[in-house]
């Protein structure tokens, strides 16, 4: 219903009755025309057009009241017109709707409401204000109001009753809330920052590696208070199961809620303040996906910002840390600070996926296959029945490989060698073990499959007519195989034709290894600067606190918990595939290697181990068509949060 203004409304029904006063005067006319009966007809008219003209302009007034347009600013054909921004969103037309509300808050708060959900560790005395008083008191709020009104609009939502029961995590942090781990995590920061050294991890150069980040930061307790926003919403519990599952991608979600917080875009707050807790937190699960400074071919990437990988340097140690204290670590916090001269973040990423994304572009963009001189091949491409099973197998030169994918890395400190290893290799060969992708010679029956690491291999090549026994035409002393049969975006390599020469086996470059490899001081920084995780075993750790966390969690049984996010990220990032389905299971085939990788032993069961069940698998046997592999059947009541599109209803295997 159109709804009238006040002081429009004489003017309409004066319109109104001119018009219908002038139809009712034609009707009933019973003389001779007269030619003032057009007087009011042409009035009714004119009021007519002229209401017809002060509604359209009120409709065109309201529209673009509503796309934000300023009349004084620009014409409306001006490309510029209607442009906004709010919340990190730029639109050309108006403000774009956001479908997902910001979380909810508290009008106010106390610093004794924040007392009230206190560390147990920070409770001696007055720990607790002695640490963070300084980034909360009256100096700080008259020289840094603005960030403080963001951290207090934080307070407001960790503190409401709807956020306030959101536990930590699934493991790691001792059934701690999420409020009293954040706490803990602001106090470290603010304790620490005064012994913290600068380096930026991940192959990068600092713009000034002599840089300190100043005590009082006005960006610490924010970056505190949000790294982890983003459980509020992927913190959830499957109906049914009673178990908590903690959604991938909390980290890019904790960088949405924060853009919904409207203190963050006031104009006191320096944009480059807003840039860098933005992209600290996009980033802070993958920080080596962190954005570089423009650079070019074989050039180190620098940091776009020194303070804000400092920052997230400094978050990172004290979040690790802070784990360390909540399942029992002693931690000083009276005694100063160590200083910690390493810094190397661990991440929260199961998978080194950076390095499969670098190794998948290597392959199709830059390794040369079946190259003929004076380019060295690097992989020479083979289908057949007799060496490669009928698989499209791709053989690697592991020692031009090291040399060639070290430098496509702009890391070709990772070229080194230890004797017959290379650390880069290992990686490679695990990660390539771990997809499925590494192709494995048949040792027999009652052979124990070999370790990933120990699957370099001595391959001859003879020409196509050359006898068996003739002399090999090239003969590769270090080689691995990857299987690119079913590996997506290969189609270039799947497309390839064989080499000209016929490969065959010829050894192997190094003896059989035991499963767990000692890790060596390369293989230590290799992982460290690819980001993957590393426990340090076997070198001199440095950081003893943080070391000891990372080892214990290594030396302890598999967590049913933990074992279900992993599957779950793998659903989720589609690593492992639903070959079928029905409405109480998801069948997964082939998957073996990945279930032995996170400790599940994979073999048919009778009767299914009470262990097995609490990760929600639900039978495992033989494959039909495949006995070498299995189907593992899992409860779609604990995994369906991770199938997106949930699937439709099929036939299990």
């Amino acid at each position: 219903m159109t709804v009238f203004s006040p002081a429009r409304v004489p003017a309409v029904v004066f319109g109104l009755c001119l018009f219908w006063g002038g139809v009712l005067a034609a009707f009933f006319w019973t003389t001779g025309f007269n030619f003032l009966f057009l007087l009011p007809w042409i009035a009714a008219i004119l009021v007519g057009a002229w209401v017809a003209q002060v509604r359209s302009d009120e409709v065109r007034k309201a529209a673009l009241s509503k796309l934000r347009y300023s009349r004084q600013a620009l014409p409306v054909s001006h490309s510029e017109a209607f442009r906004n921004e709010a919340w990190g969103v730029v639109s050309s037309l108006g403000p774009v709707p956001l479908h997902q509300l910001p979380l909810q808050r508290l009008q106010s708060y106390t610093f004794d409401d924040l007392k009230a959900h206190c560390p147990v560790e920070l409770q001696q005395g007055d720990l607790f204000e002695r640490l963070i008083g300084p980034h909360l008191g009256q100096t700080a709020r008259q020289r840094h109001g603005q960030h403080l009104a963001v951290f207090d609009a934080l307070a407001c939502v960790m503190l409401h009753p709807h956020c306030l029961p959101t536990p930590a995590g699934v493991d790691m942090h001792g059934g701690r809330s999420l409020l009293t781990h954040t706490l803990l995590v602001f106090a470290l920061m603010a304790q620490r920052v005064y012994s913290y050294i600068y380096m930026p991890g991940h192959g990068r150069l600092a713009i000034d590696i002599n840089f300190k980040l100043d005590p009082l930061d006005p960006l610490i307790p924010i970056v505190a208070m949000t790294h982890d926003l983003g459980k509020i919403r992927k913190m959830v519990c499957p109906e049914g199961s009673g178990r908590l599952i903690l959604l991938p991608g909390h980290d890019s979600q904790a960088a949405r809620d924060m853009a919904q917080v409207l203190e963050l875009w006031a104009p006191e707050i320096d944009p480059e303040d807003r840039r860098i807790v933005l992209t600290l937190l996009a980033y802070y699960g993958r920080v080596a996906d962190m954005p570089v400074r423009k650079m070019k071919a074989g050039e180190r990437p620098v940091v776009t910002s020194d303070r804000m990988h400092a920052l997230v340097g400094l978050l990172a140690e004290c979040d690790r840390l802070a784990s360390a204290i909540e399942l029992g670590a002693a931690y000083p916090f009276d005694a100063p600070a160590v200083t910690i001269e390493v810094q190397a973040p661990v991440e929260e990423v199961i998978e080194p996926v950076n390095l499969f994304n670098s190794l998948a572009k290597f392959f199709v963009m830059a390794m040369p296959v079946n190259a003929r001189s004076p380019v060295r091949s690097v992989g020479f491409k083979r289908k057949d029945p007799d060496f490669s099973k009928n698989r499209d197998v791709v053989i690697i030169d592991e020692l031009e490989f090291v040399k060639a994918f070290a430098a496509f890395l702009g890391k070709p400190e990772l070229s080194a060698r230890e004797g017959k290893s290379s650390a880069l290799t290992k990686l490679v060969l695990e990660l390539l073990d771990e997809r499925g992708f590494l192709f494995r010679f048949d040792e027999g029956s009652g052979v124990a499959l070999r370790p990933a690491t120990s699957c370099l291999y001595k391959i001859a090549f003879r020409n196509a007519d050359a006898p068996p026994d003739a002399e090999p035409t090239l003969v590769l002393s270090s080689a691995f195989l990857v299987d690119v049969t079913e590996w997506p975006n290969m189609a270039k390599l799947q497309g390839y034709p064989n080499c000209l020469s016929v490969p065959s086996f010829a050894g192997f470059r190094l003896g059989r290894q035991p499963g767990a490899v000692r890790r060596s001081a390369h293989d230590v920084i290799a992982a460290q600067s690819l980001g993957s995780v590393e426990t340090g075993a076997g070198v001199d750790a440095v950081g003893v606190d943080v070391t000891r966390l990372v080892t214990s969690k290594r030396s302890k049984p598999a967590n049913p918990a933990r074992q279900i996010q992993k599957i779950g990220r793998a659903l989720f990032a589609k690593t492992i595939g639903v070959a079928a389905s029905d409405e109480a299971a998801l069948a997964v085939v082939g998957a073996d290697t990945f279930f032995e990788g996170i400790g599940i032993k994979i073999e048919a069961y009778e009767r299914l181990p009470e262990a097995l069940q609490q990760v929600g698998i639900l039978q495992i046997k033989k494959s039909v068509r495949n006995p070498d592999a299995h189907v593992v059947h899992l409860s779609r009541s604990v995994y369906d949060k991770f199938m997106v599109p949930t699937m439709a209803p099929q036939g299990l295997i």
